[in-house]
């Protein structure tokens, strides 16, 4: 994608209100960071805040395929999360395969979340991943738009 990329701070709230009520639905929600364990409570917590159960996660790790996301995913569904899990987060090539996966099983909206955790608390394994992510950042190629978390 060429041009301009225009960042901005936008609260927790107004997030959660435009995921609910101002996007095009089907809605795809792809939560990325290096430690699982956050990126699983943050996804458990977006669940909740759109009012959609635990039925609607799917947990990718890079040795699945995309095709793990059924092409009959949105006909029982208006949002499903992706969390991409155990370092999955930081392989570009990965993340934009599931966004194009995500594309042609029909989602009008794809969110990324990135959910940055404490390098102090997180593991080496985790911190790898997020540093990783800060050398390879997601990209607006395909998704509509891409929120990050801070601790």
């Amino acid at each position: 994608m060429s041009g301009w990329t225009i960042s901005h701070q936008i609260s927790e709230a107004a997030a959660i209100d435009l995921m609910r009520a101002q996007v095009k639905k089907p809605v795809a929600v792809i939560v990325i960071g290096g430690n699982d364990e956050v990126t699983e409570k943050v996804t458990a917590a977006l669940c909740q805040s759109v009012g959609c159960g635990h039925g609607y996660v799917h947990e990718l790790t890079g040795t699945v395929e995309v095709d793990a996301i059924r092409d009959a995913t949105f006909q029982t569904h208006s949002f499903v999360f992706v969390n991409l899990i155990h370092g999955s987060s930081s392989a570009h090539g990965f993340r934009h395969a599931v966004v194009q996966r995500l594309r042609a099983v029909g989602a009008k909206t794809i969110i990324i979340v990135r959910a940055k955790s404490d390098p102090m608390r997180d593991n080496p394994n985790a911190n790898a991943v997020n540093e990783a992510l800060c050398q390879n950042p997601p990209t607006l190629d395909g998704v509509d738009y891409i929120f990050t978390l801070e601790p």
